[in-house]
């Protein structure tokens, strides 16, 4: 009954999208078929999917961006930025290969959890910069990673929206995408 209850909340609520876990919450795996008939209806809906999946799930998450190709996928914390719920050695490769899926997109929210230094995480600027070149700003967007105190200690909220705002370097344009074009467009705000 979930494809009916998303039709439902959309119909009802206005719900504009979904946010599924795979194995990295001991879920079962993001392509099982038993699963297909939710990813279709997100798809037949033209809604966007969250996947909260790590790299070790890419596998799955690109199946399914080959076969909905018309859906919208976030990776959330882009993936972890390794195998890792908390990653100490970040790998930024696997993500870049994600960029071969057009309907795959980059939630940048992996920030405070992959550095190992206070603001302004001079330590991962440069996995940034790798992920908006490779994917594009326009298919990049903001995560605050809410509360920022789970992930980093040091990083507080106000922190975390300055690096986009202001400690990254990025272009204006790359800020307008990253801190809300491409989530207008994704979850068809405004």
């Amino acid at each position: 009954d979930g494809p009916d209850l998303l039709t439902q909340y959309v119909d009802e609520y206005g719900v504009c999208g979904l946010r599924i876990q795979g194995r990295i919450l001991r879920m079962e795996p993001l392509d099982q078929p038993a699963t297909t008939p939710l990813w279709q209806r997100a798809s037949d809906l033209g809604i966007t999917l969250d996947v909260n999946a790590s790299q070790l799930e890419y596998s799955a998450v690109a199946n399914r961006a080959r076969q909905f190709p018309d859906l919208r996928i976030v990776l959330d914390h882009c993936g972890y930025v390794s195998s890792d719920l908390y990653p100490s050695e970040p790998h930024v490769e696997p993500v870049l290969r994600m960029t071969e899926h057009p309907n795959v997109f980059a939630k940048l929210s992996f920030v405070g959890a992959a550095s190992s230094q206070p603001y302004p995480c001079d330590d991962v600027h440069w996995m940034v910069r790798q992920i908006v070149d490779a994917f594009g700003p326009e298919r990049c967007v903001f995560g605050s990673n809410f509360p920022t105190a789970q992930y980093n200690q040091t990083l507080s909220y106000a922190e975390t929206m300055r690096l986009f705002a202001e400690a990254i370097e990025l272009t204006e344009v790359e800020r307008e995408w990253i801190l809300g074009r491409t989530a207008q467009g994704l979850w068809r705000w405004g």
